[in-house]
């Protein structure tokens, strides 16, 4: 049986069929009359031209109107693609100007400067510096928690109705909200209690405190400390409190504390711990300036580490000697591992007329000596000469003499005539 198209039913002839002028008459017939004619179209465009499509809704279809715009306020109209591109730019750069902004509203706290840490040295970084104790028992510096941090610990008993106390260095403040946090760890401490105490200096009262739940592994606390008006000064306390039944001997730790303005819990930070540093390394300056100078070598407190190092090479550590030669005329004897306080000159030639008529020949010495005032003092020239047994002191020595930290220089004069070439130099110092 022959195939037929899909659309218009026209026989396919099969291969073993033979085709008649008859069958293709029908075919064609048959596409004539499935065609649509101009006329046919012209009818047609005229009927749906007469149609009455309402206009599309939000409750029933309908022809509609597209549009671009991308802030209207119409439901009764179609977005062209352009208008959902549009509309799509604007959110994605909205949203993330959006998001910049609540993002710094939030970081806002953490790093504005009125959030800094107050406390000098907050983690035990400097051992004990700038907390002091202040009760019967003890607190210490602990080595490492399992954090890498160093903490302030009271390892020892705390006796019912003693404390243990550690007080910060005064910290100023203003009326208003504090965030006060630390980390801590109260493992195997099951009775006393154990927390920072916010306290007013001038009326030596606790404004506020902070307690730690007992036998707990290192963790960390936060909370909000008001101060009143007319408080400007206050320390933080480290307390363990043996109250009535006493606190075993075990782990008391405090680490990482930090006190800021504001009452939002902002995440540690250390500036205050800077500047405990550089105030420790200058008091240890000071201190090692006035050691250096007490040895003779002034020195001043803010002088540079290279310059301490220098000086401290030229203290005193006993009597050196050294021993050189010089031209007859003098010079300078330089590079000396010691600081130069004495030279004498020796076996120096001369010649020395006597009465105007004889020549007398001799030998001599002179000294320079630098006295504790920097003051160079040259001792009257010493001259053995002999004529019939008779002794003659002639004029002459050291003159300009200069003395340095490592060098001292001088030059000779003679009365007549000097005849060695080198002279033999001698210097003494510390």
């Amino acid at each position: 049986m022959p195939q037929e198209t899909d659309r218009l039913k026209l026989p396919l002839p099969l291969g073993n069929e033979n085709v008649t002028r008859e069958s293709i008459n029908g075919i064609f017939e048959k596409i004539d009359a499935g065609v649509a004619t101009q006329a046919d179209l012209d009818t047609l465009r005229e009927a749906v031209s007469q149609m009455d499509i309402p206009d599309a809704s939000l409750t029933q279809k309908g022809k509609v109107q597209l549009s671009s715009k991308t802030d209207g306020t119409s439901e009764t109209v179609a977005a062209t693609e352009k208008a959902v591109r549009d509309a799509r730019v604007t959110a994605i750069s909205t949203a993330a100007a959006d998001a910049g902004t609540k993002a710094n509203v939030a970081v806002a706290p953490i790093i504005g400067l009125q959030n800094s840490n107050s406390v000098k040295n907050s983690a035990a970084n400097l051992d004990l510096s700038n907390w002091t104790n202040a009760g019967p028992v003890l607190w210490v510096v602990g080595g490492q928690n399992f954090r890498g941090f160093k903490f302030f610990s009271c390892l020892d008993p705390v006796p019912a109705n003693v404390y243990a106390i550690l007080d910060s260095d005064p910290i100023t403040v203003s009326p208003g909200d504090y965030n006060l946090q630390a980390m801590f760890s109260t493992a195997g401490t099951t009775s006393g209690i154990v927390q920072i105490e916010v306290h007013n200096i001038s009326a030596n009262t606790t404004i506020n405190s902070m307690g730690f739940p007992l036998n707990s592994n290192w963790n960390r606390m936060n909370k909000k400390i008001t101060i009143p008006t007319g408080v400007t000064s206050v320390k933080l306390r480290l307390v363990v409190a043996g109250s009535t039944s006493g606190a075993p001997a075990g782990t008391k730790a405090v680490t990482r504390i930090k006190f800021s303005a504001g009452s939002v819990d902002v995440p540690y930070t250390a500036e205050a711990d800077d500047l405990a540093l550089f105030q420790s390394v200058s008091n240890g300056k000071a201190s090692l300036a006035a050691a250096i100078t007490g040895k003779g070598i002034p020195t001043a407190a803010n002088a540079t580490f290279e310059t301490m190092t220098r000086n401290i090479s030229n203290i005193s550590t006993g009597i050196k000697i050294y021993k050189t030669t010089l031209p007859r005329t003098g010079g300078s004897i330089t590079n000396l591992s010691f600081k130069p306080r004495v030279v004498i000159v020796n076996n120096f030639t001369y010649e020395y007329t006597y009465d105007g008529v004889d020549n007398v020949w001799g030998r001599g010495s002179s000294t320079a000596i630098l006295l504790d005032d920097g003051n160079t003092v040259i001792s009257d020239i010493n001259r053995s000469m002999f004529r019939s047994n008779h002794s003659y002191s002639a004029a002459g020595g050291m003159s300009s003499v200069e003395f340095g930290l490592n060098y001292v220089k001088f030059f000779m004069s003679y009365q007549n005539t000097s005849y060695d070439s080198l002279l033999n130099c001698y210097v003494i110092g510390e």
